[in-house]
């Protein structure tokens, strides 16, 4: 990672510990800040730096670093969460507020530790500070810090004399050149007019020197772009993180589509901002230059084409028809696919003619990779945005009424209200003008434009400038000159549709149960002392629970070393009380001894898997690779022990995959019957996996079958499970434990009527415990998948099979009936069938 800043503690007090999950730099008391990185101060074990000192809050401070693109320095932030209070340079810092770290600058925590943030670059703390770089326009100051650039402007670091917090101002150059009085004044009081909590707040709109310069809020957290964007690809986010963005978002669009008649036409990652680089956090949309108010218009349609092709619904493209509202739906499923994949559905190889042909056919792939823990009800939301037609495709309102939507928005709705009301001072202190007759004031050098200029060219569709770029900082504040797109960004967009197919993995291995202390250096010499100096080690761990252990990733220079590696697997880490947890990773193609002692090279394309069964429990994955691998070196590529999710035990048999088929062919023959543990395992050929494998034949074709061995000759006695409530295919009855005087039966069966018809569903009588039977199995067993775990009203739902309808039944389990056929129609709804006299009366 790339190292900006330098965090030095300088002073302690006496009876203050500091504890960090960070390296120090060589031989002093320094801790690099680099880049997209968040470092947390408290005294809570969790935070990245620990201060042992009472005065100090549990999360006392937080600072990060953010940048916007290649072209673009980076911005080191610091945000005051402690109640005691932060000191910044001398003066003391409100509960909530974000400043800006410059080189030198001191941070003091109060009766317990004195700080230092020295820049490793000095050109990129520059601007704030410089004096005689600063613009002054009425009570505002500009400074000649970038923060990003758009398409049609740049957005600067500003403060206004009446207020301690910073602002950002976005500068339109040599607007008054193309654009009427009248459509300058229009755009400004448009924009003053919008009032929304996610939505980026101006303040103020001046022209000056033939310039426009909007004064808003400064959100501190970067782009969701930035935020995904990793290298040469974007990363895909989990659905629970998504499922937040997305509903913030959805109020956004139905306060601008259903209020004020406006559309948006340029929803995208890049106008997306968060008010913190983090999980679950607040975000805010931005940059309304393209925005249209359609409450005069005919049939509230325009059609004009603007926007970033890449979100642009087909329709938009179609100058005959025009456009509505709905073409802000279609790019928000653009960014739910590009947040759950990292992949855009209609990027292709990014040229113009192709994302419009792809956009206007309308096919989306939610059967890759990516999506493979999405839920059904996602894939169907983004289906249903992403809808050719502008008819069929869902309305905001829609969305709302969505499953996927409606079935979470009780938790939702209380984390959405938890963010609203716990605005940070960046946007809780500062009552902008009213907005009513506003005019836009004008300053030195302003002439009015005779010029006939449609308000179109401003807004035109740039194909070039859209995907933002800058220029390297300037002292003088004059506005830039704009570039073609930014290298950085497009280099991303062009390459991250292909990322998966295209990048292959080799010679590398997956290693598991990490100690939290291991670094990537550490990790390094462990396999320098062992086989060979590493290629590359990337360590992965989980954001939301930094304590728990994690995993790398361990590239060798060559398959030798990896076949040595991973002889190694189940063995005790030198000088730790950890054991090597060693497999193949997914996806790694490279070729074993075998392959290359027989001239072919392992092919991606054949799956050579056999199934292990009567496993004992005792059987961990360890033990049975360590056990194949004995008998067969080298040859084993994956080993997985099938678990019970509920018993968390193993269920009884796994999967051994080898790395070529002869190896495959010798094991299904010669392993039947070997003990493993307490047991005797048999073995047979998986299903799916290949039958051929290329090498030259007795008979001369050139190729040898595998022999897929009759295995119900065998006779294996198999002792059938007892009948319980688990193993019974007609038990339809369901236990919900966890609830409280909050629940009460409506609200229970409302959440869980929407799995399947309800036979019966109650509550204990002293409310802790819920009852429920449905008519299908299929129904139940949909029921726990999506439910388990869930909170609702404060409660963790843990779900169960019951074992009887009477609750304090304590008799032998007994075989439940098998239901009637009934009539079944997805166009009815679910019903209680047990209260159908009282419903339908």
């Amino acid at each position: 990672m790339t190292t900006i800043g330098i965090l030095e503690i300088v002073e302690l007090n006496k009876t203050t510990k500091v504890n960090t999950s960070l390296e120090y730099l060589p031989y002093t008391n320094s801790i690099p800040v680099n880049l997209q990185q968040v470092i947390t101060l408290g005294r809570d074990p969790t935070c990245d730096i620990q201060f042992d000192n009472f005065v100090i809050s549990q999360l006392h401070g937080t600072i990060w670093s953010v940048q916007f693109d290649n072209e673009t320095l980076p911005i080191v932030y610091m945000n005051d969460n402690s109640r005691n209070g932060i000191v910044h340079n001398g003066k003391e810092l409100d509960k909530g507020m974000t400043v800006i770290l410059q080189h030198g600058d001191s941070i003091e925590f109060k009766m317990a530790a004195k700080l230092k943030f020295t820049c490793s670059d000095l050109d990129c703390c520059s601007g704030v500070c410089s004096v005689d770089d600063k613009l002054t326009i009425e009570d505002w100051t500009l400074t000649d810090r970038l923060i990003g650039s758009g398409s049609f402007g740049s957005v600067y670091v500003a403060s206004n004399r009446q207020y301690r917090k910073l602002f950002a101002v976005k500068v339109i150059p040599d607007a008054q050149a193309s654009i009427p009085d009248k459509l300058i004044k229009q755009e400004s009081n448009l924009l003053l007019s919008i009032n929304h909590p996610n939505i980026v707040k101006v303040h103020d709109t001046i022209t000056f020197d033939s310039n426009i310069y909007i004064f808003e809020d400064l959100i501190c957290g970067g782009d969701l772009f930035s935020y995904l964007k990793r290298e040469k690809y974007l990363r895909p986010i989990p659905e629970q993180e998504t499922i937040t963005i997305v509903y913030q978002l959805l109020k956004v669009i139905q306060y601008l589509h259903n209020e004020l008649q406006i559309v948006h036409r340029d929803l995208k990652l890049d106008n997306i901002l968060l008010e913190f680089p983090l999980p679950r956090t607040r975000i805010y949309v931005c940059d309304f230059g393209i925005a249209k108010n359609l409450a005069h218009c005919t049939q509230q349609k325009t059609d004009t084409c603007v926007g970033t092709i890449e979100y642009s619904a087909p329709e938009v493209f179609n100058e005959d028809k025009g456009y509505g509202f709905k073409c802000d739906l279609w790019s928000l499923g653009v960014i739910v696919h590009l947040l759950l994949s990292g992949i855009s559905p209609f990027y292709g190889n990014g040229e113009k003619e192709i994302m419009i042909t792809a956009a206007r056919n309308g096919r989306v792939n939610l059967n890759r990779n990516q999506f493979k823990n999405t839920s059904l009800l996602c894939k169907r939301f983004i289906q249903d945005l992403l809808k050719v037609d502008p008819e069929e495709r869902m309305s905001v309102d829609d969305c709302f009424n969505h499953d996927w939507i409606r079935l979470n928005q009780v938790n939702l709705e209380k984390f959405y209200q938890r963010r609203i009301s716990n605005m940070s001072y960046q946007n809780s202190n500062y009552r902008p003008r009213s907005s009513d007759h506003y005019t836009p004031r004008s300053r030195q050098g302003y002439q009015s434009s005779t010029q006939k200029s449609t308000y179109n060219n401003f807004n035109r569709y740039d194909q070039q400038q859209h995907h933002s770029s800058s220029s390297s900082s300037s002292s003088s504040y004059a506005p830039r000159k704009r570039q073609p797109y930014t290298p950085s960004r497009q280099s991303v967009y062009t390459q991250h549709s292909s990322r998966y197919a295209q990048e292959p993995i080799q010679f590398q291995l997956w290693m598991g149960d990490l100690d939290n202390s291991w670094t990537e250096e550490s990790i390094d010499h462990i396999w320098t002392s062992l086989v060979e100096k590493p290629k590359s080690v990337k360590i992965i761990r989980d954001r939301l629970n930094p304590m728990k252990s994690g995993y790398c990733f361990v590239t060798f220079h060559n398959q030798k070393a990896v076949d040595l590696a991973i002889q190694r697997n189940g063995q005790p880490v030198p000088s730790s009380n950890k054991y090597f947890k060693l497999n193949h990773a997914s996806g790694a193609h490279g070729t074993s001894s075998t392959n290359r002692h027989s001239g072919t090279a392992s092919s991606s394309e054949n799956d050579f898997s056999m199934f292990v069964g009567d496993l004992g429990n005792e059987v961990s994955e360890a033990l049975l690779f360590n056990k194949f691998n004995h008998k067969y070196p080298n040859q084993i590529k994956q080993v997985k022990v099938i678990i019970d999710p509920t018993t968390k035990k193993s269920k009884g048999f796994g999967f051994v995959r080898f790395l070529a088929g002869d190896v495959l062919n010798r094991a299904l023959q010669e392993m039947n019957g070997v003990e493993i543990g307490s047991k005797a395992i048999r073995v047979g050929l998986a299903s799916g996996s290949s039958l051929d494998m290329s090498k030259p034949g007795a008979d001369g074709t050139g190729r040898t079958t595998i022999q897929k061995l009759d295995y119900k000759r065998v006779v294996v006695p198999q002792p059938q499970p007892e009948l319980n409530q688990y193993t019974d295919a007609n038990n339809t009855r369901l236990v919900i434990t966890g609830l409280a005087s909050k629940f009460t039966e409506q609200e229970l069966e409302l959440f869980f009527i929407g799995f399947g018809d309800l036979l019966s569903c109650k509550i204990s009588s002293d409310f802790q415990i819920g009852y429920i039977k449905y008519y299908l199995r299929s129904s139940a067993e949909a029921a726990i998948l999506n439910m388990q775990g869930c909170v609702i009203n404060d409660c963790r739902l843990a779900i169960n099979w019951a074992s009887s309808d009477d609750e304090t039944a304590t008799t032998t389990y007994e075989k439940s009936t098998t239901p009637p056929l009934i009539f079944y129609s997805s166009e009815y709804d679910n019903v209680r069938l047990d209260k159908l006299d009282t419903r339908w009366k």
